[in-house]
């Protein structure tokens, strides 16, 4: 196990390496809205999760720390996005069920993601 530093909203913190990212600040005390990797293990389907990684939008149940990672969660516009997704998540009456190509947020077709 290799401890690498990642900065989450402004804050240092030394995480296991290549761990998923949801998971590791949970060990810290941050929970990410992440109701599909939590509920379902399927990775990316309610994009609830979403974040800016290294000034680019990921969703964190996908995302595997890597050294340097600057991760910002506590934003107006992705607390807005995460709002939609949540009711969007909510109001699907098959939710987890994302596997339909584009619908996932993860983009690929890893058994770790639900697509």
């Amino acid at each position: 196990m290799k401890l690498i530093e990642i900065v989450f909203d402004g804050v240092k913190y030394l995480i296991e390496e290549g761990s998923n990212l949801v998971k590791e600040m949970d060990k810290h005390g941050i929970h990410i809205a992440a109701p599909c990797y939590r509920n379902t293990k399927q990775l990316g389907c309610c994009k609830a999760c979403i974040v800016e990684i290294n000034n680019e939008k990921a969703y964190a149940c996908c995302s595997k720390i890597q050294n340097g990672m600057s991760i910002i969660y506590d934003t107006e516009e992705l607390k807005v996005e995460r709002r939609k997704a949540v009711e969007a998540y909510v109001n699907d009456p098959n939710p987890g069920e994302c596997c339909g190509g584009s619908s996932c947020g993860c983009g690929s077709e890893s058994e770790e993601s639900c697509c």
